[in-house]
């Protein structure tokens, strides 16, 4: 299997007949003489991105539970309430995980990291995924810093140092993930309640409570709708770990980056549709794959793979 997006790139160009070898670079910054390079770093994401919506793949799958809540002032909360909350930034998820009351003013919450700004002491930004907090006041750096995944980091004069949680009166509330988008004002889709979807969703799987039932439910736009005051999502997240793919996505992913280079690189249509169709029917397996390891079986009347195991209730 593919140990690398550069790898996936040069098992596409051999599809189409080309025998490059990528230097590490192609896909950040490609050589521009270099067709083959060109054309693999502007599809490469979204040939990934098109080949996650395909298929619910396991390999991929996670969960997280969502919030549709925002904080209200000298509120009382419990442990495990979500909620959704943005500050300049983007807006990100929070669970309680020391129960008590809200103070009478806001927090201030994550804004986004900026060039050349000044930053006060405990100013709390999201970056890459993560929350982090100012521990040495200063100006930051002209270019953005490689964030850690724990620890601290230098940025110009500013001290970054990852953080988890914020107090808010007297309780606490620890950073789950940043979300797409914030809450809307209002929706008209029949559901109870609204829910703010993680920032890095790209594929919906299941609805589920934390039980593990499913929950009936709606996604639109950049929210998720339900019934349900939980909801739990089961997804396919925008995952660049090649590493992390099973063998289907792997190939699926080569038929679907060969189709979309193939008119550019080498004028034929004729390939351009050949593996994309090729794509399809890799992720039709996929999907039957997906729900026989999910254990909630088959559309009525669907084969698990045409012509070899049929889902239907056989008479004994």
């Amino acid at each position: 299997m593919a140990t690398s997006a550069i790898d996936i790139c040069e098992k596409a160009l051999r599809k189409c007949h080309e025998y490059a070898t990528l230097p590490a670079t192609a896909l950040t910054a490609p050589d521009t003489s270099k067709k083959a390079q060109v054309v693999c770093a502007e599809f490469y994401d979204l040939a990934r991105r098109a080949v996650y919506r395909m298929a619910p793949w396991t390999c991929l799958a996670k969960r997280v539970r969502l919030a549709h809540q925002a904080t209200e002032r000298s509120t009382a909360y419990e442990e495990d309430e979500y909620i959704v909350e943005k500050g300049t930034g983007e807006p990100g998820v929070f669970k309680c995980s020391t129960a008590g009351t809200t103070s009478v003013t806001e927090p201030t919450w994550p804004g986004s990291w900026a060039s050349g700004a000044a930053v006060a002491d405990g100013a709390l930004i999201f970056a890459d995924g993560r929350m982090y907090e100012c521990t040495t006041a200063g100006t930051s750096s002209t270019t953005e810093p490689t964030w850690p995944t724990s620890g601290t980091v230098t940025d110009g004069t500013v001290t970054w140092t990852l953080a988890t949680t914020i107090t808010d009166g007297t309780a606490v509330w620890t950073f789950q993930y940043v979300a797409l988008e914030d809450l809307l004002e209002e929706h008209f889709t029949g559901y109870d309640y609204q829910y703010a979807l993680p920032a890095d969703y790209v594929n919906q799987v299941e609805f589920y409570d934390t039980t593990g039932e499913t929950v009936d439910g709606l996604i639109e736009g950049r929210h998720a709708f339900a019934i349900s005051d939980v909801l739990v999502l089961r997804y396919i997240p925008d995952e660049e770990d090649v590493t992390r793919w099973d063998s289907l996505l792997d190939v699926t992913m080569v038929a679907q980056l060969a189709a979309m280079i193939a008119y550019p690189l080498t004028g034929s249509h004729e390939n351009e549709q050949k593996f994309s169709q090729e794509a399809l029917i890799i992720a039709d397996t996929a999907e039957s794959k997906s729900r026989r390891e999910r254990k909630q079986g088959a559309p009525a009347g669907e084969e698990w793979i045409p012509g070899l195991f049929d889902n239907r209730r056989r008479q004994t």
